[in-house]
């Protein structure tokens, strides 16, 4: 495993370590409650967008944002009563098709604000493209925030580290963000 890919692991799995270790105080707040789903962005089509420019300049081409064009999804079912959310993203396009089910644990940070921590998997149909959620099924972990903007808006942002290494193309650290519908 490259040095790089373990420590961004061992980081990950000693925040989940400090999470699932903290203990609730008197006055805890609310977190986020509630379902929802969203439209998200993969967070390398901005610095695409930042970097795609100089690399024109350069002549240095990149690959990477043709084969992105599809709409991606996340969602989140809240299981009541429970610290933990079955969560969910999907990538779709007329290339391929990726879906990722997690579970993650969530800790609520300020009123209808959570952070969270989980793992899952993904599964991806065509590993010869490569999606914002990976280019071959995998073990995922993932961290994210979550806040609500009113009663029926959320925004979001997420971060995946895939557990595969085998091809070495594409970075193992996806970034999302999106907004989302609450019910």
């Amino acid at each position: 495993m490259k040095p790089i890919l373990k420590s961004a692991a061992t980081s990950l799995i000693l925040m989940i370590a400090m999470v699932l270790s903290a203990s609730p105080g008197s006055a805890q707040p609310e977190g986020l409650k509630g379902s929802y789903v969203g439209i998200s962005n993969d967070g390398s089509t901005i610095s695409n967008d930042i970097l795609n420019p100089f690399e024109n300049l350069l002549g240095i081409g990149s690959n990477s944002s043709d084969e992105r064009i599809g709409s991606m999804y996340q969602g989140r079912i809240d299981l009541p009563n429970l610290p933990i959310s079955v969560r969910g993203a999907a990538f779709l396009s007329d290339k391929g098709r990726a879906l990722e089910p997690t579970i993650t644990y969530d800790v609520p940070v300020a009123s209808n604000t959570n952070i969270y921590v989980g793992g899952g998997y993904t599964f991806v149909n065509n590993e010869e493209i490569t999606t914002p959620l990976g280019n071959q099924n995998s073990a995922v972990l993932t961290a994210g925030v979550e806040a609500a903007v009113n009663d029926y808006t959320i925004i979001y942002g997420s971060g995946r580290l895939s557990l595969s290494d085998e091809n070495n193309d594409t970075s193992p650290v996806k970034l999302q963000f999106g907004a989302g519908y609450r019910f």
